[in-house]
């Protein structure tokens, strides 16, 4: 896969529940090398264009990371556990998890361990495109600095190259920490639909 070719592209998608429009049709491109930040205010449906355009990468390897609940287990699960392979493979997925005791339990690590380990998960399974919805939630600073280096270095690793398209309320933080001349960043805003008066 090329830098710049495009993978697949979202047409005209309205979040419109009983048929009542909340945004304004919304359009764009994912291509390879480039980063995609989806904002908009709450409620506008922002998951729900993720779940589209995980619907048409169909014949494109896709990691879906939604948002992170407080998932809980009656049984004791390690942070280790939930590790897909047990130990880093790739450089990111090393990065994101430096500090972080595996071998402690789901129940009493930190939201924003939980996170790490989920990413490093979604970083090792390789996949072509990368989709996440708001993945700073429940970091601090540090980690969400990490977090966007990781994912920086994860789109500029290799030959064949990635994408990633991520929902997110923090775009100023990657433009910031993003490194121009390592990935193509590109900031789609959501927009709401507004009603005519007395409509």
């Amino acid at each position: 896969m090329k830098q710049g070719e495009e993978l697949l592209k979202l047409q005209n998608f309205v979040m419109a529940p009983q048929g009542s429009p909340l945004s304004l049709p919304l359009s764009f491109s994912v291509r390879a090398g480039e980063l995609t930040i989806l904002t908009g205010p709450n409620g506008i449906g922002k998951t729900s264009a993720l779940r589209a355009l995980y619907e048409l990468a169909q014949n494109v390897r896709t990691v879906f990371l939604p948002q992170m609940s407080s998932q809980r287990f009656a049984i004791p699960v390690t942070l280790s556990d939930i590790r897909s392979n047990g130990s880093p493979s790739s450089d990111a997925a090393t990065a994101l998890l430096e500090g972080i005791e595996l071998s402690r339990l789901w129940d009493s690590a930190s939201g924003g361990e939980r996170q790490r380990v989920l990413l490093a998960n979604a970083f090792d399974s390789e996949p072509s495109l990368l989709i996440l919805d708001e993945p700073t939630n429940h970091l601090d600073i540090k980690a969400k600095h990490l977090l966007v280096e990781s994912l920086c270095a994860w789109l500029g690793s290799r030959v064949e190259k990635h994408a990633a398209v991520i929902v997110s309320h923090e775009a100023d933080l990657f433009k910031l920490r993003a490194p121009a001349e390592a990935v193509s960043l590109q900031v789609v805003t959501m927009k709401e639909f507004e009603k005519e008066p007395g409509a």
